[in-house]
């Protein structure tokens, strides 16, 4: 048993340094500062209204955005997350040290404490 787990960790190792492993794009700000930069629209605040997206976002070689689809309960989160993720500089996935073309799937919980300062949101699929 030992020697198989020391087997797979050298392979994992090896690979790892070769770049065989595809990395997912990411904000180059990290994704705790790319939360705080999503905007809970104010109206929805005043309403106490929670939300979720379910955000699919296309990033090119470069680390541009080529494509954002969101599907949300309720519409301003779209523009809010939209206008968020396009101002952000994203760093590319890799596979075998070179940057690719790829996509990020994240589900976002935007959620309403108890008062208006008070809102949470969370990014499920982030890394």
């Amino acid at each position: 048993m030992k020697s198989t787990i020391l087997v797979l960790m050298i392979v994992l190792f090896i690979n790892f340094g070769k770049g065989q492993f595809l990395p997912e794009p990411h904000p180059a700000i990290g994704w705790n500062a790319l939360k705080n930069t999503i905007k809970y629209p104010e109206n929805y605040q005043r309403a106490l209204a929670n939300g979720y997206a379910d955000v699919t976002v296309q990033i090119d070689s470069l680390g541009r955005i080529e494509d954002i689809q969101v599907f949300t309960n309720l519409p301003l989160f779209s523009e809010s997350i939209k206008s968020a993720f396009r101002q952000t500089k994203w760093v590319p996935a890799k596979q075998n040290g070179k940057n690719i073309n790829s996509s990020v799937n994240l589900f976002i919980h935007f959620l309403i404490k108890n008062n208006l300062d008070d809102h949470v949101m969370i990014i499920e699929g982030a890394q």
